[in-house]
């Protein structure tokens, strides 16, 4: 254990070198708040927005689920934000706040894509925002927000990280959490400004690629692509050979969010295998990964949009949108915090301390075959790009069939899909729920519970 800590001082040091070694230049706007220009209100879109935040039943009762959904995915006229960079402040629904540098590009946009950018560790936001993809989003249309390393709440430690580094509380601006800082940017921004939902990307460097892979693999759906720099999935695998048994069955989550991952094969601060070993399990999986492995380069890479590494990251990412209407979904999850992904979610696990794991198929024929490991519940979002919206749905999990029937259109159904992401291209007016959990006195499964048709 001694040595173990002492290899985390030498590794923690080295990272902390990064704060000293990379000065980019910066322009100076200050720390003005984002310049607004006041849109015309639209009343009842806003009214229906509450509604489905407050679970508002009698509100959205009073229009039909299908005149709702029209509305939400038409959206509102919201601000634009002027041209520059400046500070402002993020605040997750954990309470923790952060200084959080925005550079908005220069021409005005119909919809802006979100490029979030996580930096090392001892590093800051201002360092890489302008650096690493600001050419490559004046181009292209997409903000470039970035928040900084601040110290757990009271109490509280972060993943991967013990709770204090050389005698002060470790700053981590991540929790690998949907209440955490990177979702409240994906949320708070999207209702401020005409945001692309289906352009959101997530990358990082060094400690900011651990946030980058853990965050993409808990909510794919979220993400058009992420991007992470020399980093890796779990700060455990400093002491192995092999991937952290607890994280790694998260990669499976990654079959519709594409990857690019960079790591210097000469990296003595984060070991390039940590890289090697994510890329080996992605192309055994046949997804959508490219690595780039750097010959000679270390732990410090060049960010510069003219070199060669940056121009071929951001030919890669220009074509990236998001996957919004796959026909089959993988999701596994090791909290309740990330339970859903696209229109599969896992409402209940039969083991509170094991990963749970469902898989989903749609095929022609409106038939879902659901497959499941570890769960007692789950919830199917009926995606009407997929299957016919009057015709009978069959659901069969685990080879038993366990709905056969039309769905109706509910409220249920709307506020459910909208309270864990706020994403009008994740709503949806139909869903099926069902219990598979088995009866302790008849060892069979119980009665399926069903919120369709009736």
């Amino acid at each position: 254990m001694k040595r173990q800590f002492l290899n985390w001082i030498l590794v923690v040091t080295a990272l902390l070198l990064l704060s000293l070694t990379v000065t980019p230049p910066f322009p100076a706007h200050g720390a003005a708040t984002i310049a607004t220009t006041r849109p015309t209100p639209v009343a009842d879109t806003h009214l229906l927005i509450e509604a489905l935040d407050n679970e508002d039943r009698d509100k959205l009762a009073k229009s039909t689920p299908a005149k709702i959904l029209r509305a939400i995915i038409k959206g509102v006229r919201i601000e634009r934000p002027e041209p520059g960079t400046r500070k402002e402040k993020i605040t997750g629904e954990d309470g923790r706040q952060s200084d959080l540098w925005i550079h908005v590009p220069d021409a005005r946009q119909k919809k802006y894509g979100l490029l979030i950018m996580l930096h090392g560790y001892g590093g800051n936001a201002r360092q890489l925002l302008t650096v690493a993809y600001s050419k490559f989003a004046n181009k292209n249309g997409y903000i470039i927000v970035g928040p900084n390393a601040m110290k757990p709440l009271s109490g509280k430690s972060n993943p991967d990280l013990p709770p204090e580094i050389l005698g002060a509380p470790t700053r981590h601006w991540w929790t690998y959490r949907s209440d955490g800082l990177v979702m409240a940017i994906v949320d708070q921004l999207a209702e401020r400004f005409p945001i692309d939902h289906n352009r959101v990307v997530l990358s990082g460097m060094s400690m900011g690629g651990w946030g980058s892979w853990n965050i993409g693999m808990r909510f794919p759906d979220r993400f058009s692509a992420i991007i992470p720099f020399a980093g890796g999935l779990h700060m455990g695998d400093y002491g192995t050979e092999t991937l952290n048994d607890q994280y790694s069955p998260l990669i499976d989550n990654l079959k519709w969010l594409p990857s690019y991952n960079v790591h210097g094969n000469t990296d003595n601060i984060v070991p390039v295998r940590f890289s090697q070993m994510l890329a080996e399990e992605l192309k055994s999986r046949k997804y959508d990964h490219t690595y780039d492995e750097l010959d000679g380069s270390g732990h410090y890479l060049n960010f510069d949009e003219n070199g060669p590494m940056m121009q071929r990251v951001t030919k890669w990412l220009k074509p990236r949108k998001r996957i919004l209407h796959p026909p089959e979904v993988i999701h596994t999850i090791i909290s309740d915090d990330h339970p859903r992904q696209h229109w599969l979610r896992i409402d209940v696990r039969a083991d509170q301390k094991q990963p749970a794991t469902i898989r989903g198929k749609i095929d022609r024929k409106n038939n879902i075959d659901i497959e499941s490991e570890n769960v007692d519940g789950f919830t199917i979002f009926v995606d009407n790009d997929r299957l016919r919206e009057k015709s009978r749905i069959t659901v069969t999990h685990n080879g038993q069939k366990v709905h056969d029937g039309k769905v109706k259109e509910t409220v249920e159904a709307l506020i459910e899909s909208w309270k864990d992401r706020r994403d009008p291209y994740l709503l949806h007016t139909r869903m099926i729920t069902v219990d598979v959990g088995v009866d302790e006195d008849k060892k069979e499964p119980d009665k399926t519970k069903q919120n369709a048709a009736n």
